[in-house]
């Protein structure tokens, strides 16, 4: 009795085998399943560097008619500082000192409902200066993917006429869990 009992057992679990499963699919990216579409992730969990980031811009960005290389180089970062804390630090220097210096349009954006939402957006400008670093602490939501977008800013004044340059540059994202 004992044989046909095991006999049977091993025909079930021999069958059970056989027996076709629904393919499981396992998402690589369990953290959010409303990954960024738009952009490039950072490969590293806790900085994100300027897509853009330069040492020498020439004259990309917007250029006026007379500006001729108002902006020497460019940078940004973002950094995760622990816990819900991000970092900015930005740079942009000068080919000479500058009437105004600094940045247009920061935005700290997040990836929410398929698209980039501002969280918030701010400029921040130096007069008289040939460079501008720039660093700002906040706080954000997690569970959320983050970057920074900005547009470095230069104008020298020309008698009447301002020259003024300017170029975009954003940071790949974050993950902020």
């Amino acid at each position: 009795m004992l044989k046909k009992v095991t006999s049977v057992l091993i025909v079930f679990v021999f069958c059970l085998c056989f027996i076709p499963m629904p393919a499981v699919h396992v998402n690589a990216d369990t953290r959010n399943s409303n990954t960024p579409t738009v952009g490039t992730a950072s490969a590293d969990p806790d900085f994100a560097a300027g897509i853009y980031n330069t040492g020498s811009t020439g004259s990309g960005g917007g250029v006026s008619a007379m500006a001729v290389g108002l902006i020497g180089s460019v940078s940004l970062a973002l950094y995760h500082d622990g816990g819900n804390t991000i970092r900015l630090e930005a740079r942009t220097i000068g080919t000479e000192v500058l009437n105004k210096i600094g940045f247009q349009d920061i935005k700290l954006q997040r990836w929410q409902n398929s698209q980039w939402v501002n969280v918030k957006v701010w400029s921040t400008y130096r007069y008289n200066s040939a460079t501008y670093a720039y660093e700002s602490i906040t706080n954000v939501t997690p569970g959320y993917d983050y970057r920074y977008t900005a547009v470095h800013y230069a104008e020298k004044d020309w008698l009447i006429f301002p020259s003024v340059q300017t170029f975009y540059n954003e940071t790949s994202y974050l993950y902020i869990g």
